[in-house]
C-alpha cells in the first residue's frame, strides 16, 4: 500500500450524509468436541487445533472486510482493524508435547494482516509479535485465561496499548469532545466461568480451578459511563473479547485520551452480524464516531458470512452483508 498523508478526521464531511469467539461451536456439537488439554493447565478451543489450520478461505474473507471497509470510509467513518491473536499461537509453548502449528497456522495472521491491507483497510496493528513476546518474557500476567477463551484484562491492556499508538501516529484527531477513561492501579478478582470447561468432561472439571487476575479498572468519574454515544467520536465494535471485564475499550480511551464508545456481541452472532447491528444501531445513525475500531479474530478470518455451523443464527449470503452494510450508509 502507498504511503499517503496522515488524514485528518472531522466530523464535516459526515453533516451531509462494528469467538466466545466467532469460532464457538455449536451447543449441539459442545458434547462431541474436546478440549486441548496443553501443559501445565492450559486447555485451548477444539477449533483453535493449530496443526490442522486451513486458510483456504482467508483471502475471500479479507476482500469481503475490506470492502466493507471501503463503503465506511467512503461515508467518512475512518475504520481501522484490531486483529486479535490465536491464543494457541500467542501460547504455543504451552500446547500439549508434539503439538507444533503448522506452517499455514505460522502464517496465518500474518497472511491476514497482508490481505486486509493490500484491500484498503488503513490500519491493521501486528498484535501478535508484543503478545507472543511478552508471553515467552513472563508468566505473569498471563495474557490469556488458561481455560477460556478470552484474553485477561493485562492482555487487552497490552493490545490497546498497540492499537491507541498506532491509532494516533496514522490518524489527527480534532480536539476531544472529552477525557478519556483514567484506568486505577491493579486489583485482584477471580473469573468465576471458564468457557472452556464446556469441552471438559464434568468430573473432570474441579482440575480447572477459578482463575484469579488483576485489572487496572477504570476510576469513577460523577456517574459517567464508558459508552458517551453523545459524546464519543470513536467507537470499538466487535466480540465478547470486548466486554467490559477485559477492559480494552477502557485502555484504549485512556490511551487516546478520549471517550470511547462500546458495541459488542456474544460469539455465535459473528463478525459480520455484529458489524451490521452496530451500523444499523440509532447510536450510529444519530451520530457517526470519525473512527471505527472493529475487533476481530485471527481464527475467524476463515468464516464466510455464510457459514452457518459458525454462525447458526445469523449466517448470511456476502451480498446480504456488504448490501446491509451499504444499505446502514445510506448508499
Amino acid at each position: 500500500m502507498n504511503p499517503s498523508p496522515t488524514p485528518v478526521l472531522t466530523r464535516r464531511g459526515l453533516v451531509a450524509l462494528a469467538a466466545g469467539t466467532a469460532l464457538a461451536a455449536p451447543a449441539a456439537q459442545a458434547q462431541r468436541l474436546s478440549a486441548i488439554r496443553g501443559r501445565d493447565g492450559w486447555l485451548f478451543a477444539p477449533w483453535d487445533n493449530v496443526q490442522q489450520a486451513d486458510t483456504t478461505n482467508l483471502p475471500r474473507v479479507c476482500e469481503i472486510l475490506a470492502e466493507a471497509v471501503g463503503m465506511l470510509r467512503a461515508a467518512h467513518v475512518e475504520t481501522v482493524i484490531t486483529l486479535i491473536p490465536s491464543k494457541a499461537m500467542v501460547y504455543r509453548n504451552m500446547l500439549p508435547p508434539g503439538m507444533a502449528p503448522s506452517p499455514v497456522a505460522q502464517r496465518r495472521y500474518e497472511a491476514a494482516r497482508a490481505a486486509l491491507t493490500q484491500g484498503g483497510v488503513r490500519l491493521v496493528p501486528d498484535l501478535m509479535t508484543p503478545m507472543a513476546r511478552e508471553a515467552a518474557a513472563r508468566p505473569e500476567p498471563r495474557l490469556f485465561f488458561k481455560a477460556d477463551t478470552h484474553w485477561t484484562p493485562a492482555g487487552a491492556e497490552l493490545a490497546a496499548g498497540v492499537m491507541a499508538s498506532a491509532i494516533q501516529a496514522a490518524f489527527r484527531f480534532p480536539a476531544s469532545p472529552g477525557p478519556g477513561e483514567r484506568l486505577g492501579p491493579p486489583v485482584q478478582r477471580v473469573r468465576g466461568r471458564n468457557d472452556l470447561l464446556d469441552f471438559v468432561p464434568p468430573e473432570e472439571r474441579r482440575a480447572f480451578p477459578a482463575e484469579s487476575f488483576l485489572i487496572r479498572a477504570p476510576v469513577p468519574r460523577g456517574g459517567a459511563t464508558l459508552v458517551q454515544e453523545d459524546r464519543s467520536d470513536v467507537a470499538v465494535v466487535g466480540s465478547s473479547f470486548l466486554a467490559p471485564e477485559f477492559n480494552f475499550a477502557a485502555a484504549l480511551s485512556a490511551g487516546l485520551s478520549r471517550p470511547v464508545a462500546l458495541d459488542w456481541k456474544t460469539a455465535n452472532f459473528g463478525p459480520y452480524e455484529t458489524l451490521l447491528s452496530y451500523l444499523r444501531s440509532q447510536t450510529f445513525q444519530r451520530q457517526r464516531p470519525l473512527l471505527l475500531v472493529l475487533s476481530l479474530l485471527e481464527g475467524a478470518m476463515v468464516l464466510l458470512p455464510s457459514n452457518r455451523s459458525a454462525f447458526p443464527q445469523h449466517a448470511m449470503s456476502t451480498d446480504a452483508f456488504l448490501g446491509g452494510v451499504r444499505a446502514a450508509l445510506g448508499g
